[in-house]
């Protein structure tokens, strides 16, 4: 790796903070939807989490001890603005401001995240996404943050992984609410026009060099045959009627200046967003470096006729404990295709995996599935920045266990692990292993 390369670890507000009513902080959809005991699996709530908000201190301690140069983490919109469009709280902002202190005092550098699935629920109340108005509140929540951190953070990504927040299901929604497919690109268009509006008031700081960071499954050529390597290409970046899981409909309009084309094809009139004059140049305000959150690749051939086809890994493949099937080579080819077509500056902001971690009786946790895994990925990004992408950083998921959205506390992602009764936290081996690759 080039010697500025950065390695960090990642985290995100809700999954470690805990602290729901602490110090001002008002509700998300993730506060409210756990309540009932029915939305996350078996009854788990958010509102314990890592307790991080208060135990910040011990966790700076172990990334010191661990040697990364970079810390990703999120803020909590509802923490920093009451209601999303409220008051400001102070509480809640100078905490942020603090953390940042702390982690520049320590010679780590804060990514910051502007917003990781959780919105004020005050805000979904009044129609969420599907509000345009809600790039009036975002705009509002971004001037208060770089009014008072602008100026000593350097990075700042706009939005983690838009596609499972508009999922329906993840993050921006609520799973019972129904949309139709006119309501899913309304809500597409608005959070983008979000992004759009969050780079030009990110833009006042002369400092600041802004990203994005979406999602998807990489796709893995099955053969090293041209045909093959074109049928991944395609299908990486295809746009398909009513599936938001893709990478082009929420980069094509940032980068590029405007949805694909196919987009326009496989939607009906009556099924496209309200697209204003001035959106597009909005949403396409330059960016300085692009994200991808990457955990599996799904194998692809050509079908002999110019197109793609996705193809089940072979009877020898492995799993992790989420069900994604361990397959290094897409942290070759994702950012490979993803570099070829957006050509700037890349970063992998997530990259981790799940599998069962027992503690022993001494206290520690031996797992060598981890270190694996982390080696022969980051062994693909390595080879991928050899053949030319201009790849910046890695940050591995989690620094910590945490709440894994749906799934609760039941998996585990983290290099640290976490004692959700007592929050103590125990080095796993995994945590000693990236420790030294770093050093390397």
């Amino acid at each position: 790796m080039k010697n500025e390369f950065i390695w960090g670890v990642a985290t995100a507000a809700t999954q470690i903070e805990g602290a729901p009513n602490q110090d001002g902080k008002t509700e998300t959809i993730w506060d409210v939807m756990s309540k009932d005991g029915a939305f996350i699996s078996d009854s788990h709530q958010v509102d314990t989490a890592d307790d991080s908000y208060n135990k910040f201190n011990e966790d700076l301690e172990l990334m010191k001890e661990l040697g990364v140069g970079a810390y990703r983490f999120s803020l909590n919109w509802a923490r920093i603005i009451k209601d999303g469009d409220g008051e400001i709280n102070q509480k809640g902002l100078d905490y942020y401001s603090k953390l940042v202190d702390d982690l520049l005092d320590a010679n780590i550098e804060p990514y910051i995240t502007l917003f990781h699935w959780d919105l004020p629920y005050e805000l979904y109340k009044k129609g969420g996404w599907l509000n345009r108005d809600i790039t009036k509140a975002f705009k509002r929540y971004v001037e208060v943050v770089v009014d008072a951190i602008g100026h000593k953070v350097n990075h700042f990504i706009t939005f983690n992984e838009p596609q499972c927040i508009l999922g329906a299901r993840l993050g921006g929604t609520i799973p019972e609410a129904k949309y139709s497919a006119r309501d899913r690109n309304t809500m597409v268009h608005n959070l983008l026009l979000c992004h759009g509006e969050a780079v030009k008031v990110l833009r006042k700081c002369k400092n600041i060099k802004i990203g994005y960071a979406p999602c998807n499954d990489a796709r893995i050529p099955l053969t090293s045959s041209k045909e093959d390597i074109e049928a991944a290409r395609q299908s990486y970046f295809d746009v398909r009627r009513g599936d938001l899981s893709g990478v082009s409909v929420f980069s094509d309009p940032i980068i590029f200046g405007n949805y694909p084309k196919k987009y326009y094809e496989v939607n009906r009139i009556e099924d496209l967003p309200d697209i204003k004059e001035g959106d597009l140049e909005l949403i396409s305000q330059p960016i300085d470096f692009y994200c991808q959150n990457i955990y599996q690749g799904l194998y692809v051939k050509s079908d002999g006729n110019g197109g793609y086809k996705i193809v089940k890994p072979n009877k020898n493949a492995v799993y992790t404990l989420m069900n994604w099937v361990v397959s290094p080579e897409s942290l070759y080819w994702g950012p490979k295709f993803l570099y070829e077509r957006y050509k700037l500056p890349f970063y992998i902001t997530e990259n981790g995996c799940s599998v069962t971690d027992i503690i022993t009786e001494d206290k520690k946790v031996h797992d060598s599935p981890r270190c694996e895994y982390i080696k022969q990925y980051i062994y693909q990004f390595k080879k991928a920045i050899d053949d030319g992408v201009d790849g910046r950083g890695y940050f591995c998921w989690s620094l910590l266990d945490n709440l894994e959205w749906f799934e609760g506390y039941k998996k585990r992602f983290g290099l640290v692990y976490v004692d959700f009764e007592t929050y103590e936290r125990i080095p796993k081996d995994s945590f000693y292993f990236y420790k030294n690759l770093i050093k390397k």
